[in-house]
């Protein structure tokens, strides 16, 4: 009788271990199949994603002192109804990903675009977020492939960081991309002419908010409550995957909409033609 018992035993558990085994299957497949679609509704949407166009010539970017510092702020003419009061709002995308839909919510709540930079590695990782981003009407900069210090690296390694960035985003999303931010805001001379001859207009920020750091909201807010970081021209720094990043944005925004400032793309505050870059603060000037 145990005998039989044992063997009745054993087969269920033999068929159960089975029924296990294809429902993990299912499930798996399930999941393939959304992320097959949610990829393919990325690859057929790219002309609904509005981007800028425009790209560097080399008169455009080579001034008489070959520009030898990337763009940290613009500077306004208030008299220019198109430029007046605007600001940039930027955040840089190398590694963590699980703040950008609470970002994105608070920027669409208050009016505002802004500009991401992502490196490559992010881009191929996070499809569904970069694509939501391009969607809610934001920018991505070039930021990358794997966020090196690009001091630390060969002139052909520089191109292979930026050029690999540039393809990711382009084979995925049919975008190229025009705006450069270097890893750690790390370059030198030679370096930013290298970036530049690519077509890119290098841009740096006139505030870090050291978000990075992850110190806490009110460290986060307490510079950014007067108009001594956040005025006409400036770019703030800011990091999607900083812990008190989403908390602190609110503050922060308030204090523009205070200020009477419009928080737009980098692509929609910076000078495309005619300007200079001062050497030893990075302002942007259009040429008289």
């Amino acid at each position: 009788m145990f005998k039989k018992n044992k063997k009745v035993i054993m087969l269920m558990i033999f068929f159960y271990l089975i029924l296990i085994s294809f429902s993990i299957e299912s499930i798996s497949a399930t999941r393939q199949a959304v992320k097959t679609k949610e990829e393919k509704n990325i690859e057929i949407n790219p002309a609904s994603f509005s981007q800028p166009t425009f790209h560097p010539t080399e008169n455009d970017i080579f001034g008489p002192e070959k520009d030898t510092c990337p763009i940290f702020k613009v500077e306004i003419d208030e008299n220019d109804d198109n430029m007046k009061n605007k600001m940039s709002i930027t955040f840089d995308s190398a590694f963590i990903n699980e703040h950008t839909y609470k970002i994105l919510d608070t920027l669409d709540r208050y009016g505002v675009k802004a500009t991401f930079f992502m490196t490559a590695n992010f881009i191929k990782n996070n499809y569904d977020q970069v694509a939501e981003i391009l969607k809610r009407g934001h920018e991505i900069g070039n930021h990358s492939t794997t966020h090196e210090d690009f001091k630390k690296l060969t002139k052909d390694k520089i191109k292979k960081e930026v050029m690999n960035c540039h393809k990711a985003l382009k084979d995925k999303f049919d975008i190229d991309m025009c705006l450069f931010r270097f890893p750690y805001g790390s370059y030198d001379k030679n370096i930013l002419s290298q970036v530049k001859s690519y077509g890119y207009y290098p841009i740096q920020w006139s505030c870090d908010s050291l978000d990075w750091r992850n110190v806490s909201v009110d460290a986060i807010t307490s510079k950014f409550k007067s108009d001594t970081y956040l005025y006409p021209g400036a770019i703030i720094l800011f990091h999607n995957g900083a812990t008190y990043t989403p908390d602190a944005l609110p503050t922060v925004l308030n204090t523009c909409k205070r200020l009477g400032l419009k928080c737009v793309r980098v692509s929609d505050l910076i000078y495309k033609h005619d300007f200079n870059v001062k050497q030893n603060n990075g302002l942007q000037m259009k040429k008289d």
